[in-house]
């Protein structure tokens, strides 16, 4: 089963989100009403980032290994990174590595439009109850999603040749948030920031390509107060 009719399975299920404990090698996904409707282990494999078309293996990846993630490691891995890949290439890679380690399903975890590659074993189709832990993990997931979006945003952006690419990209963050407003953030001081951040985005928007460096600053004050959040 590739990663499209895997991910056919879980919209038949009614899931629209996914939590995850990379450290404990637990995934589960969840509805609109955030109730769990399935879960699985997981093993992380290959991160890719949209910013620079690059992959990395997640076993070389050292917040993954000082945390303990589950990793898999090709036996062929001539390398730790890769460079000049899209995201097609990328899960080409993930799914001959996935095939190897006789994962069950192969899953693209999403942070904005980079992808963190799992092979998933052990699925259920069943509920479980989330712990406190959980609620906090998953919030400050939700707020490391955002700070990293806008990083990369600033980071597209502090090339001065790159601006339209970034506006494009303001734009497709600012949809992601409305998903995140309505399905994600279930506190209400994360659902009102976001709110305010979607708005700033727009203003930011408006300010360029003339005003980049003041956007970059917002964007840094941005990032910075999302950090305090946790």
């Amino acid at each position: 089963m590739n990663i499209k009719e895997f991910g056919d399975l879980l919209e038949s299920l009614g899931a629209i989100g996914f939590g995850a404990n990379l450290a404990g090698g637990k995934i589960y996904w969840t509805d609109k009403e955030g109730k769990v409707v399935a879960h699985a282990e997981s093993k992380a494999i290959l991160s890719w980032a949209a910013t620079n078309n690059s992959a990395m293996w997640a076993f070389a990846i050292g917040q993954f290994q000082d945390a303990g993630v589950p990793l898999i490691k090709p036996a062929d891995a001539t390398a730790e990174y890769i460079s000049n890949i899209n995201d097609e290439q990328a899960e080409e890679y993930a799914a001959k590595v996935a095939l190897e380690a006789s994962a069950e399903f192969l899953y693209r975890a999403s942070n904005g439009a980079n992808g963190l590659y799992l092979a998933v074993y052990n699925f259920k189709a069943e509920s479980i109850e989330l712990s406190a832990e959980d609620h906090r993990r998953k919030r400050n997931s939700s707020i490391n999603y955002i700070v990293q979006m806008i990083g990369n945003l600033a980071e597209i952006l502090s090339n001065k040749k790159r601006t339209d690419e970034a506006i494009s990209l303001m734009k497709h963050f600012s949809d992601a948030l409305n998903q995140q407003i309505a399905i994600v953030l279930k506190d209400d001081d994360l659902k009102e920031e976001a709110t305010k951040l979607q708005r700033s985005i727009a203003a930011w928007v408006n300010m360029l390509p003339d005003n980049r460096k003041d956007v970059l600053a917002f964007m840094k004050q941005a990032a910075s107060k999302w950090n305090r959040m946790k």
